[in-house]
């Protein structure tokens, strides 16, 4: 939990009167102290984190919260999985292990400001769901089962994540999307967790013709 104090200084055109400190970026608002404290220890032991600027005592009494935090996780726009498809010329054959892989496996951070102060929020993959084809598509059941790793894959010859299509004649359109794990900072504070992961879908904009191979007599 988390405790501001409103910071005051002396006026120095007085002995006994003091005034709010202002702050001059953002303009109107005034310094407050941070202080954080574990629910779990009693009496709390509060640490000091930082300093944030509010334009109003009301924002005092506004905490953010993780709950607050995990909203905003939800709302801002993470990075799609790039998904990657060997062989690379949008065609395959039955029977043939269709290699797949992402490349979206680094953690990503983004900066917001919630109730006047400054949250860094850090969202690391952690799951790639894999989708062969799509329920437009016409595939059979074996296609449209996902498939979930907690890896993104990796190209031939070191490919772990490979399908085989079974039946051709339609073309597929594979996808796969990501799940990102959460925690956040405030105001420079330690690490904390977001509760629940988000997961963002995947595009299925490349097309995958699946093809039967022939035999043919070569004279």
């Amino acid at each position: 939990m988390y405790r501001l104090e409103q910071q005051f200084h002396l006026d120095p055109d007085s002995d006994d009167e003091y005034r709010p400190v202002a702050c001059y970026d953002p303009p109107d608002t005034f310094s407050f102290e941070i202080f954080r404290a574990s629910t779990t220890v009693t009496p709390p032991a509060w640490e000091y984190i930082g300093t944030v600027c509010l334009g109003s005592a009301d924002e005092v009494t506004q905490q953010v919260t993780t709950e607050d935090v995990q909203r905003e996780f939800r709302r801002i726009t993470w990075p799609a999985a790039t998904l990657h498809i060997q062989p690379a010329d949008g065609e395959t054959l039955v029977n043939l292990p269709t290699v797949f892989h992402a490349d979206n496996d680094d953690p990503h951070t983004q900066t917001v400001t919630l109730l006047g102060q400054t949250v860094v929020i850090e969202a690391t993959p952690i799951q790639w769901t894999w989708h062969w084809a799509q329920p437009n598509d016409g595939a059979p059941p074996a296609d449209l089962t996902p498939h979930t790793t907690t890896h993104p894959g990796a190209p031939h010859p070191r490919a772990t994540i490979t399908h085989a299509y079974r039946t051709s004649g339609t073309t597929r359109h594979p996808s796969v999307d990501v799940t990102y794990q959460g925690r956040y900072r405030l105001n420079n504070g330690a690490w904390q967790d977001i509760p629940d992961t988000h997961t963002v879908p995947g595009t299925p904009d490349q097309p995958l013709d699946v093809l039967e191979a022939r035999p043919a007599l070569v004279p």
